[in-house]
């Protein structure tokens, strides 16, 4: 079947539609990026992005190299995104330019550059443009990467380890032994 696989709207009405073999073969490209940084299985990539198409491509090859996936919203403040991501030491981060939340741009370099500045464990970053706009980066940009051929199958098998770790306002500074200690005793309470 080809029909959509993701079909994105932001708050200004811009749409993207994704087929389902775009989105496998961008998820492919992704993976084959990150097999070339040398990312393995357990390997912890952060992401502080808006719930768009490039988010999800992400998303899907980190869990089909077994990479732990975690993320953040762009509005969290800087202190807040290393409270977290500092909890697992981030391999690669992958990041947005800007965003835009009731009728307004946000600029992400500056938080981006102190995070970087204090997240020491991340080796390499990535830049997903929010509009396809020619500002000038010193991070390397996700876009060149998602049109390279696919060169491995998705697999989307379900693991028997741990994938994604969700934060919510209430996750800060929590530094559980594992992360099923942190569920046990919020289960127990």
């Amino acid at each position: 079947n080809e029909g959509p696989a993701i079909i994105y709207r932001d708050e200004t009405g811009r749409r993207i539609e994704l087929s389902r073999s775009q989105l496998s073969s961008q998820v492919g490209s992704f993976i084959h990026t990150l097999d070339e940084l040398g990312v393995q299985k357990g390997d912890v990539i952060a992401a502080v992005m808006t719930n768009g198409p490039e988010t999800v491509i992400a998303m899907l090859a980190c869990s089909a190299i077994g990479a732990v996936w975690t993320s953040c919203s762009p509005d969290f403040g800087v202190d807040a995104i290393l409270d977290r991501f500092g909890q697992v030491s981030p391999k690669i981060l992958i990041t947005i330019d800007e965003y835009q939340y009731a009728n307004k741009k946000h600029c992400m370099k500056e938080k981006m550059e102190a995070i970087c500045e204090k997240l020491h464990s991340v080796e390499t970053v990535f830049q997903v443009n929010y509009e396809d706009n020619k500002k000038k980066t010193a991070i390397v940009k996700m876009q060149k990467y998602l049109i390279s051929i696919c060169i491995r199958k998705l697999s989307l098998d379900i693991p028997r380890f741990l994938l994604i770790i969700p934060y919510s306002s209430c996750t800060h500074r929590v530094r559980p032994e594992s992360p099923s200690a942190l569920f046990t005793r919020r289960v127990a309470h």
